[in-house]
């Protein structure tokens, strides 16, 4: 089954875990102006067990994805993961902020992921763990605790064009990735 979630007004006060896996076709798109604040040690889960694709329409007014927590600190709420059975995501417009933890990102995608005009902030991990095939454009990484973005052996990363990567705690952008196709001059 997909749902659509549409949480402008009020914001979505999430106070357990999210995981979106059943058969094929199970997508959960969140609509622009969605606002879902997080408790601490819960997070959004797509894929693992089952198929479950995350689409993010964040077109106009964007989508935010940040801590229940009055004062948020980094790592304040678990972040999203992204694992097998999310392939095909796309995150487009996602202000994702204050997730992760000192071992984990902010975005952990293990999968197929398209990520556009979104930004990953405050993490206590890494801003992105890009496990697979990450493509990100025009988008925000910065003031992470670990790197702005990680791609291990098993990630390629086919686009990474127009992006500003500022003030994480390690490097911008790490990499040992088996292929990258374009990182752009334009992006900062």
């Amino acid at each position: 089954t997909s749902e659509t979630w549409d949480f402008a007004d009020p914001t979505l006060q999430v106070g357990g875990d999210v995981v979106v896996a059943g058969g094929s076709g199970t997508t959960l798109t969140i609509a622009d102006g969605s606002v879902l604040a997080f408790e601490s040690g819960t997070g959004l889960t797509c894929g693992g067990s089952g198929t479950g694709v995350l689409e993010v329409q964040g077109t106009a007014t964007g989508v935010t994805m940040t801590s229940s927590a009055t004062s948020p600190t980094a790592g304040a709420w678990d972040g999203l993961t992204l694992s097998t059975g999310a392939s095909g995501s796309r995150l487009v417009g996602l202000t994702e902020e204050y997730g992760g933890s000192s071992t984990r990102a902010g975005l952990y995608d293990g999968v197929s992921v398209t990520v556009r005009d979104s930004s990953f902030t405050h993490s206590a991990g890494y801003g992105i763990y890009g496990g697979s095939t990450l493509s990100v454009t025009d988008s925000v990484i910065s003031d992470n605790a670990l790197d702005g973005v990680y791609l291990p052996t098993t990630a390629s990363l086919p686009a990474f064009d127009g992006n500003t990567v500022t003030g994480n705690g390690a490097c911008g952008v790490r990499t040992v990735a088996s292929s990258v196709e374009s990182i752009d001059s334009a992006g900062t």
